[in-house]
C-alpha cells in the first residue's frame, strides 16, 4: 500500500531523447499504485463507517451500559428471588407433608396401641370368664 511518504519522495527518471519531462512508464506505473491505495483507503474507510453506524444503532437500541449492566442486574435479582420464593414454598411443602406423615404415624401408632390393649383386654376377661366358670363350678352344689 503506498504511503504519504512515498508520494512526496517519488522519482521519476527523465524521458530518452528525443522526448521531454519524465518516463512515462514509470509514472503509469505510479499512478497505477495510487489508484489502489485510493481504493483500498476508501474500502477501509466505507467498512469503518459500516462499522461506526452498527455500533451507534446497537447503542441506540440497547442504551448505554450502565442501563444494560442495570436491566441485566434486575434481571438476576428477579430470577434469584423467584428461586428462592420457589425454594420457600418446597421447604414449606415438604414440613407440612412431614408433619401429616407424624401425624398419620402418631394416629397409628396410638391406635396399633389401643388395638393391642384392647386385645390384651379380651384375653384377660376370656381368662377371668374361664376362671369364673371353674369356681362356679367348683363351688356348686355337687348333685
Amino acid at each position: 500500500m503506498l504511503t504519504a511518504h512515498a508520494v512526496e519522495n517519488v522519482r521519476f527518471d527523465q524521458a530518452r531523447f528525443p522526448s521531454r519531462g519524465y518516463n512515462e512508464d514509470q509514472v503509469d506505473d505510479f499512478l497505477d499504485d495510487v489508484v489502489h491505495s485510493i481504493h483500498a483507503l476508501n474500502s477501509t474507510i466505507a467498512a469503518q463507517r459500516k462499522e461506526i453506524d452498527r455500533l451507534k444503532h446497537w447503542r441506540q437500541t440497547t442504551g448505554t451500559m450502565e442501563r444494560v449492566t442495570e436491566a441485566w442486574e434486575q434481571d438476576a435479582r428477579a430470577r434469584a428471588d423467584a428461586i428462592v420464593a420457589a425454594a420457600q414454598a418446597s421447604a414449606e411443602e415438604i414440613r407440612r407433608v412431614a408433619a401429616t406423615n407424624a401425624q398419620h404415624l402418631v394416629r397409628t401408632d396410638s391406635v396399633a396401641l389401643v388395638a393391642g390393649i384392647v386385645d390384651r383386654l379380651h384375653s384377660l376377661r376370656d381368662g377371668i370368664s374361664a376362671e369364673l366358670d371353674r369356681l362356679e363350678d367348683a363351688l356348686a352344689p355337687r348333685r
